[in-house]
């Protein structure tokens, strides 16, 4: 048996890198629909504010730079992620992890053919579940769209234009009972996405750590839907916004 070590703490050396995986919309910013105010940090394709943060979550942002790597992970599509004003100055995963950057904006070809072999061997296609979400009950109350990525249909968002909850959950109940195994569906309020197995934010970082971070090294994750909890799950520590969907569900539910 091993000797333990010194009691105390000491300072790693060499201190390890540390890289965070952080998701954008509603952890690192807010729209001001869902709170959000302070720095505006997006804007829409006409150039309008869309996004701000708030001093704590701009300190948030300060403190993952200065302690090491930070690869935005969201579901913005490259076209959406290019609309963020914040210095990223890294790689990125995007679409929901159907893309992974290089920090000078190029695909990453390995993980582009990858996904590519994964959506040719599903059971379904998305324009087939872009019907199957629309012919639910309750689908012509929701705004229902196809996601496209590099001009192909890749994933279906669905969202109610009033933001109203209660109209998506029996919605959504029924297109995850229809659903083919091999798709997700991820709802996190007014809104769900519908994207393939094995095309997400918790395969792409998976691969990412696997194939682009030194080992050993100290992963972060931020998040704030359940969507977010696979790749965060791929991380050493965990961290979600207080008031989210994720972190109200992993709150107990007598707080007294």
């Amino acid at each position: 048996m091993s000797a333990p070590g010194p009691v105390g703490w000491r300072r790693p050396d060499p201190p390890m890198p540390v890289v965070s995986f952080v998701d954008l919309d509603d952890t690192l910013f807010r729209s001001p629909a869902r709170g959000g105010h302070g720095r505006a940090v997006t804007v829409t394709r006409d150039g309008r504010p869309y996004s701000y943060m708030s001093p704590q979550q701009q300190q948030l942002f300060a403190l993952l730079r200065r302690a090491g790597r930070v690869i935005p992970t969201t579901a913005r599509v490259p076209e959406q992620l290019r609309r963020v004003r914040l210095p990223f100055d890294d790689c990125a995963i995007c679409a929901n992890g159907a893309v992974i950057l290089e920090p000078d904006g190029a695909r990453v070809s390995a993980w582009a053919k990858r996904v590519t072999d994964r959506v040719a061997g599903l059971s379904a296609e998305p324009e087939a579940i872009l019907r199957l979400a629309r012919s639910v009950p309750g689908g012509s109350d929701l705004r229902i769209e196809a996601v496209a990525v590099d001009g192909r249909p890749l994933m279906v968002d669905a969202r109610h234009p009033e933001r109203r909850i209660p109209p998506l959950r029996p919605w959504a109940r029924e297109v995850r009972r229809r659903l083919p195994d091999d798709w997700i569906l991820d709802r996190a309020r007014d809104r769900a996405l519908l994207y393939p197995r094995g095309v997400d934010k918790r395969s792409a970082v998976r691969w990412f750590i696997e194939h682009r971070v030194e080992q050993p090294a100290l992963i972060l994750g931020a998040g704030d839907r359940q969507g977010d909890h696979g790749f965060m799950a791929a991380c050493d520590f965990a961290m979600m916004p207080t008031g989210s969907v994720l972190f109200e569900a992993a709150a107990p539910s007598d707080h007294g």
